[in-house]
Order: C-alpha cells, then structure tokens, then sequence
C-alpha cells in the first residue's frame, strides 16, 4: 500500500478544519506490482455514524487516521482477521463520526490471496466480528452483512475510473 506524498499534510488540515477524532479518503486500487487498476474506492459524501458503518463499512485502514488527543490512544483488538473493521466500530460506538475526505490519497495494493480477495472467507469474518465480537445478535448480523453484500455490489458499478 502506498500513501500520496501529500496525504499526512491534507488530512492533518482537513480535521483540524472539521474539528473531528476520525477521518478516512479515496484511495485507488493497485496490482501487487503496482499497476493501476483503473478502480476508485469512493467515500460517501456523508459523516459516518456507527451504524452507518455496520451498513457499508467504508473505511480503508490505509487511509484512515484519528486524533490521539481527542480520543486517547486507541490499539487495533487482538483478533486474527478484521482487526480494522474492529477499531473503527469501537471509536464509533462511542458516538463519534469518522468524516469523509471527497479525494483519493492513497493507492492499495490487491494480491491474489489476501482476505479481501477471497469473499467466502471475508463473509466469515465480517460475521465472526458482528456475531460474537459486537455481539449483534443473529438477526442484526444477518441484516448488517446482507446489506452490507447490496453495498458493495451496487458500487461495482460506479468504482471503475475511466482509463
């Protein structure tokens, strides 16, 4: 993975102009060689509330920063996969919004064999986190991951950046 050389600077100024604890950007998808993808990972054009996160998980970990002195220092879970994912739902529980930057600041690098490629074992995961991590219940955990599936297949469409 790979961060723009601006992207520490414009992410720094944009939450101290949006006074917030959470923030995340674009980023573009890469080969393990680092070819584009010709593939944007937007970000909605809304703040993100805990529950909105459960829906469409946006946050790309590469991307995201919060401020330590807003929230303390915060350590990712110890968990075998997801451990992201885990973070971001725990700062959000605390009613905090992780805020949206509308432009892509890094470049995230696909292998053939990394979890977020294999979906059946990511499906696993995403319900092992909601289930018995974030213990949603059996219903909301089904509900969160089925909306979760609608997300991700609705955007396939518009992720493709014209080459």
């Amino acid at each position: 993975d790979l961060w723009k050389p601006n992207k520490l600077k414009e992410q720094i100024n944009f939450m101290k102009e949006h006074n917030c604890a959470l923030s995340f950007s674009q980023y573009e998808e890469i080969d393990s060689e680092g070819n584009k993808l010709n593939i944007l990972i937007k970000t909605p054009k809304y703040k993100i509330s805990y529950h909105d996160y459960l829906v469409t998980t946006p946050i790309g970990c590469l991307t995201a920063m919060y401020d330590t002195e807003k929230l303390g220092k915060i350590y990712l879970p110890l968990l075998r996969n997801r451990e992201d994912t885990a973070l971001w739902l725990k700062i959000l529980k605390k009613g905090i919004y992780a805020y949206p930057i509308q432009k892509n600041l890094a470049y995230y690098r696909i292998h053939s064999n990394s979890i977020t490629s294999n979906k059946l074992k990511l499906f696993k995961y995403q319900w092992d986190l909601y289930f018995n991590i974030e213990k949603l219940g059996y219903i909301k955990s089904i509900f969160y991951i089925f909306s979760i599936t609608i997300v991700k297949i609705l955007k396939l469409k518009e992720k493709r950046i014209d080459a």
